[in-house]
Order: structure tokens, then sequence, then C-alpha cells
């Protein structure tokens, strides 16, 4: 008997339409109270992102600590960026074991009337367990 497997690959939006802001206690309170959450989870896929300021991962490589830099205005999915230029923005887009990633794309839209540039870094060396 042979058993067959058939997998495809979806297209996932990640938008406050396809998915929540799931609102928790930080190491900071003030963007938890204005509204913002430490994380997006998706409606409806095992999909998760988080964001913090902060480059610490778990045993498991997720972030110890996040920071509710994640909100919803306007109808858009928006990050909160530090005050200070030392301040990098990190953010991890997970899915749980016996999932991939075949590909992705992020598109951001900068806001231009901010009052710092916003950094964000890709998940590499500076990351530390």
């Amino acid at each position: 008997m042979a058993v067959v497997s058939l997998v495809s690959a979806q297209t996932v939006s990640i938008s406050p339409k396809t998915g929540n802001v799931i609102s928790a206690a930080s190491y900071s309170d003030e963007s938890h109270l204005a509204g913002f959450g430490g994380a997006w989870v998706h409606g409806q896929l095992p999909m998760t992102l988080v964001s913090s300021d902060k480059s610490g991962l778990t045993g498991n490589g997720l972030m110890k600590e996040h920071a509710n830099n994640v909100g919803v205005s306007d109808g858009s999915l928006v990050f909160a960026s530090g005050k200070s230029a030392e301040v990098i923005n990190h953010l991890s887009l997970s899915l749980p074991k016996g999932y991939r990633f075949t590909s992705y794309k992020i598109v951001m839209d900068y806001d231009d009337d901010g009052e710092q540039a916003s950094t964000f870094k890709e998940m590499d060396a500076a990351f530390s367990k």
C-alpha cells in the first residue's frame, strides 16, 4: 500500500485582516498602554510575528523578550520604533515544526514624517541564545 501526501504552498499576507495583534506584558508598558501588542498571530495558519528591541533568543530559537511594538493604525499593521538611533528593532516570523517557508517577500512602507528612521536587522550572529 502506498501513501501519498500532497503538500501545497499557500500565499499568506500579514495584515490586520488576516490576523490579530495580541497584547501582553513586556519589559516596558508604555506601548502596551498605547494599544500596541507583543505579537501578531495569523487567523488560520500557525504563524506568529514577534517584535523586540532585544536580540536574545530562547533555546527553541524564539525571542526571549518581546516588545509591544506591533499595532494597527488606519487599517494597516504598524511597528513602533525606539526614539534613539541605538535602538535596533527585531522581527521574528515563525512557524511551528513541520511547517516551512518556501519563499518570502517583506515589503515595508516607512513613515517619512517620523522623528527617527527605524533600523531592522536580519536574524544573524547578533542574536544570542
